[in-house]
């Protein structure tokens, strides 16, 4: 019975787990767009930059746009 339950319950627990992870990095990424864009209206500082580009990874054409800002 248990060689039966816990391969299922693996598979889903793993599944969970990637969506909960999808859903934490879409929440971050939007979150940190949403600061960014305060950031660069409240104080245009290279260094509040630096860490904002450091804390997401993906933000190369979006530092390129506050930049055109």
């Amino acid at each position: 019975m248990m060689g039966q339950i816990t391969p299922v319950f693996i598979i889903s627990l793993v599944i969970a787990v990637s969506a909960l992870a999808m859903l934490i990095g879409f929440s971050a990424y939007v979150a940190s767009s949403l600061s960014g864009m305060a950031y660069s209206i409240a104080a245009s500082s290279s260094a509040m930059r630096n860490t904002i580009s450091q804390g997401v990874q993906i933000p190369n054409s979006y530092n390129i746009w506050v930049e055109w800002q």
